[in-house]
């Protein structure tokens, strides 16, 4: 995919974090607008999530794969 800026992302692209802060990624998001992601866990299944400062603080990098 394309890199993109935390700024620029848009519906779809990739949104990948280090919630460990070890340097590795461990959680990929996929951005559904209006700072919202569609969000995987064990515990919830798949659910929206609200881009708070707990994934702001975690984010890596974004990825665009569909232009």
């Amino acid at each position: 995919g394309t890199p993109v800026s935390f700024s620029q992302i848009r519906k779809g692209d990739l949104l990948f974090f280090d919630t460990d802060g070890n340097g590795v990624i461990n959680h990929v998001g996929i951005y559904a607008g209006n700072n919202m992601m569609l969000n995987a866990t064990t515990s919830k299944g798949v659910t929206y999530s609200t881009l708070s400062s707990y994934w702001t603080s975690s984010f890596v990098k974004a990825t665009r794969v569909i232009q």
